[in-house]
């Protein structure tokens, strides 16, 4: 397999490891983002190898793998919002029992 068969094979494993990220956020789940990472990193230094040429025609699959990228941004980010909503409906709670402790018996 040439270079660039490799990383057309290597930008399908991440369109599928960010599928399954997506998933495992849809779902709730906790996730490491290390893996996806450090797997993104490497294909871009593979890239950075091609001859200019052969890189050049990686392009179309490396605009999908942005386009993925950039929904699971949005993804966590909306995550991340719903989070941050949840945990202040929590302290405002947990600032309504507070008072109420405080005014109750002397």
């Amino acid at each position: 397999m040439n270079p660039s068969e490799q990383i057309a094979q290597d930008l399908r494993r991440l369109d599928g490891m960010i599928a399954r990220a997506r998933s495992e956020i849809a779902r709730g789940g906790v996730l490491d983002l290390e893996p996806l990472r450090a797997a993104v990193q490497e294909v871009c230094a593979a890239i950075d190898r091609l001859p200019h040429d052969e890189g050049r025609r990686l392009r179309p699959a490396l605009v999908a793998l942005l386009d993925e990228l950039d929904g699971f941004g949005s993804q966590i980010e909306t995550g991340l919002k719903a989070l941050a909503q949840e945990l202040g409906q929590h302290g405002r709670r947990r600032d309504a029992v507070s008072a109420y402790g405080k005014g109750g018996k002397p």
